[in-house]
C-alpha cells in the first residue's frame, strides 16, 4: 500500500533504547551529581565532565517548552576545586565531620608535669607492727581530706605509703591528687595500688576518672567499667556513660573514614578493571562517595579477638545489632564491657570469660550474628 503523504517513515529506535539496562544507572549518576555538584571533579567522572563541556546536545524542534537552552555552561558554574588526596585516607575528615565535632569536655585538665611523688616500695612485706605505726597518719590523712586540706592530706598519705604501703593508702592519695587537678600523679598512685590489688574498685575508678581528665577515653572506659563491676555507684556510672559516648563518637569517625577509604579503593580497582572497555560506566557505578559511617556500638571500642569474628563490621551488621535491643542492652553491661576490653588487650583471656555462662551467652549470640553476616 502507498504510504500516506507527509507521513514520515517510522524512525529507528534511539541507540540508548538498545541499552535500556544502563538507563537506571545513568539516572542514578545524574541524580548523584545534581545532589552533590562537586563530584563532577572526581577523576572517575572526568568522562562526564568532558562530555558536558564538549558535546552539543540537539534539542527536538517539537519540544518548544524545553528549558535546556537556559542551562548554564559548565564553565559558568562555580564548582569547588577537587580536594587533594590525603596522605593517610584513614585520617581524612570531611567538612561535615569537622562541623560536627564533639562537644568540648569541661572535665578535661591540663596534664601535670611535676616530678614523681615519693612512691615508697609497693613490694615491701608489711608486718602488723608496721601497719599499727602507720595507722595514725592514715587517720589524720582521712580527716584532712574531709576538711578540704588536700595538700596536708597528701603529706600524711605519703607517710603511710613509705611506712606500710597498701592499695587503700595509694588510692586515697591518688584521690587527693586528682582533686588537686594532678591526674598524672593520681594515675601513678593508682598503678601502685593496682599492683597490690588488681580488683581495687577505688583505684580503678580513680584511675578511670584521671584518664578521662586527660582525654584518654578508651582507657577511662576500661577502668570505670571494671571498677563498676566490682563496686557500683551512681556517680561513677554517670562518668562511665559520658566516656562511653566519647568512645562511641571516636569509633564512628574511624568507621566513616575507613568506609570512605574502602570506597575509594573499590572505585580505583573498578576503574582499573574497566579500562579499555567501551560499554557501561567506569567501575560499574561502584563505591559512590558519601556513604557515611556506621552507628557506634554503644561504647564498645572495637570487637577484636572475639572468637574468630572479623575486626571490622560490615554495613549490614550494625543494622542487625540495632534490631536486637536485648543484645545491645547486654553489651552495655559494665561487666561484659570490661571483659570485652580485657579480651581486646589480650585475646588469650577470652577462654576464662567463656566459663561465665552470662558472658558466654552474649558472646555466642554475637558470634552467631557475625557468622550470619
Amino acid at each position: 500500500a502507498e504510504r500516506t503523504r507527509n507521513t514520515p517513515p517510522p524512525a529507528s529506535p534511539p541507540p540508548v533504547m538498545a541499552h535500556a539496562q544502563h538507563v537506571g544507572a545513568a539516572k542514578a549518576l545524574v541524580d548523584m551529581v545534581k545532589d552533590n555538584p562537586q563530584l563532577i571533579n572526581e577523576p572517575e567522572l572526568s568522562f562526564l565532565k568532558d562530555f558536558l563541556k564538549t558535546f552539543k546536545v540537539p534539542v527536538p524542534a517539537e519540544d518548544e517548552d524545553s528549558d535546556l537552552d537556559d542551562l548554564p555552561e559548565l564553565e559558568d558554574v562555580n564548582m569547588p576545586p577537587p580536594a587533594s588526596a590525603p596522605s593517610n585516607p584513614f585520617e581524612e575528615e570531611s567538612e561535615e565531620e569537622q562541623s560536627e565535632e564533639d562537644e568540648p569536655d569541661e572535665g578535661l585538665m591540663e596534664a601535670d608535669e611535676d616530678p614523681s611523688q615519693e612512691m615508697g616500695d609497693p613490694t615491701m612485706e608489711v608486718t602488723d607492727e608496721m601497719r599499727e605505726a602507720a595507722a595514725p597518719f592514715k587517720m589524720e590523712a582521712a580527716d584532712l581530706v574531709a576538711q578540704g586540706d588536700l595538700e596536708a592530706a597528701i603529706v600524711k598519705y605519703t607517710k603511710v605509703v613509705t611506712m606500710a604501703p597498701s592499695a587503700l593508702a595509694y588510692a586515697g592519695r591518688a584521690s587527693a591528687f586528682l582533686k588537686l587537678e594532678k591526674p598524672n600523679a593520681a594515675i601513678r598512685d593508682c598503678n601502685a595500688a593496682l599492683s597490690l590489688n588488681q580488683d581495687s574498685a577505688k583505684a580503678l575508678k580513680c584511675r578511670g576518672a584521671a584518664y578521662r581528665a586527660i582525654g584518654e577515653y578508651e582507657l577511662a572506659l576500661k577502668d570505670l567499667a571494671q571498677g563498676q563491676a566490682v563496686d557500683f555507684d551512681e556517680a561513677t556510672e554517670e562518668v562511665r556513660r559520658f566516656v562511653t559516648v566519647k568512645v562511641q563518637e571516636a569509633n564512628e569517625r574511624k568507621l566513616r573514614r575507613r568506609a570512605k577509604a574502602e570506597a575509594r579503593a573499590k572505585k580505583a580497582a573498578a576503574k582499573k578493571a574497566s579500562q579499555g572497555s567501551s560499554s557501561g560506566f567506569p567501575g560499574g557505578m561502584g563505591g559512590m562517595p558519601g556513604m557515611g559511617g556506621m552507628p557506634g556500638m554503644g561504647g564498645m571500642p572495637g570487637m577484636g579477638g572475639m572468637g574468630g569474628m572479623p575486626g571490622g563490621m560490615p554495613p549490614g551488621m550494625m543494622e542487625k545489632l540495632l534490631q536486637n535491643p536485648e543484645l545491645m542492652q547486654a553489651m552495655q553491661n559494665p561487666k561484659f564491657m570490661a571483659a570485652m576490653m580485657d579480651c581486646q588487650s589480650n585475646p588469650a583471656n577470652m577462654a576464662k570469660y567463656m566459663a561465665d555462662p552470662e558472658f558466654a551467652e552474649v558472646a555466642n549470640k554475637l558470634q552467631g550474628l557475625f557468622g550470619a553476616g
